[in-house]
């Protein structure tokens, strides 16, 4: 129902429906979307992964099923101004460091030693950059700080590749660097 029709009753009650009602609308649309991103996000890291029945169990279809269902974006390349932000890899390296150190910070390691008893390498989520570096740490197999060379290798090559990837499908984006 259109806002200037219902204005045209007389009365606020309608009015205040129909906001309400787009407020609901609205919220259970961003629930909704909310979902999508999270089974979006399951089906990205099986894909690059390659785990089609990891999909397959979690969401009851298989890789090539959402593939076919995925969308067009909303707004076409041609209607935006799309920008791919590029860092110095110096820079890079050192908020790598800095970010692994401030995941120890805030428990990481306490997280990883919790969820231990579970471990299980063939899972994507114990393979999550990291994980796999402090598990030979509690298991006395490498130091803390050979974890910490080890995931920021590791963090690096995931970033080298995000680059690669950037310049393949993002070549005539605008490329923004804040150093400069």
């Amino acid at each position: 129902v259109d806002t200037g029709v219902v204005g045209q009753i007389g009365e606020a009650a309608p009015i205040g429906a129909v906001g309400l009602g787009a407020i609901i609308l609205a919220f259970i649309y961003w629930i909704f979307g909310f979902l999508r991103m999270g089974t979006a996000g399951l089906t990205a890291q099986a894909l690059g992964a390659k785990e089609d029945r990891e999909v397959q169990r979690a969401t009851g279809r298989g890789l090539a099923a959402w593939q076919a269902d995925t969308p067009p974006p909303v707004l076409s390349l041609r209607a935006c101004h799309p920008i791919v932000f590029d860092v110095d890899k110096d820079w890079l390296e050192d908020r790598i460091r800095r970010r692994f150190d401030l995941m120890l910070d805030a428990g990481a390691l306490d997280e990883v030693r919790a969820m231990r008893a579970d471990y299980d390498p063939a899972l994507p989520a114990f393979r999550a950059i990291g994980v796999p570096e402090l598990i030979a740490y509690l298991d006395g197999d490498i130091d803390l700080d050979t974890a910490r060379e080890r995931a920021s290798i590791a963090t690096r090559q995931f970033a080298k590749r995000q680059r690669t990837w950037f310049r393949s499908k993002m070549a005539d984006w605008h490329h923004y660097r804040p150093d400069r």
